[in-house]
């Protein structure tokens, strides 16, 4: 009867262990608040300005608009800076704050 008990208590286990891993949204990224998007933008930002695919300049550039986009049939944020010399840069993320990519735009 022992060895039967065991088994019955490692199946439980088991099953109780099945039942609360099961995928429910409770690991799923959460979309950014708009600070939070700054901050990460920020923090991509800087990645580039160190690996030498943004020029320094961008370091003193201010945010000029933080807005979520519709692109592609996703929603993205978008933030822009502008630097002192009128260019912009946009950074864009996902809605969850994943780096898609980087875009300067000159003065007009």
């Amino acid at each position: 009867m022992k060895p039967f008990a065991n088994t019955l208590i490692v199946s439980l286990l088991l099953i109780c262990n099945a039942v609360w891993a099961h995928p429910d949204g409770h690991d799923k990224p959460q979309a950014l608040f708009k600070q939070q998007a700054i901050e990460a933008a920020d923090y991509y930002r800087n990645g580039l300005i160190e690996k030498g695919m943004l020029n320094k300049q961008w370091k003193q550039a201010k945010v000029s608009n933080a807005e979520l986009k519709r692109v592609e049939y996703r929603n993205n944020w978008v933030v822009t800076y502008t630097s002192s010399d009128d260019k912009s840069l946009d950074i864009m993320m996902t809605s969850t704050g994943d780096f898609i990519s980087h875009e300067e735009h000159q003065a007009e």
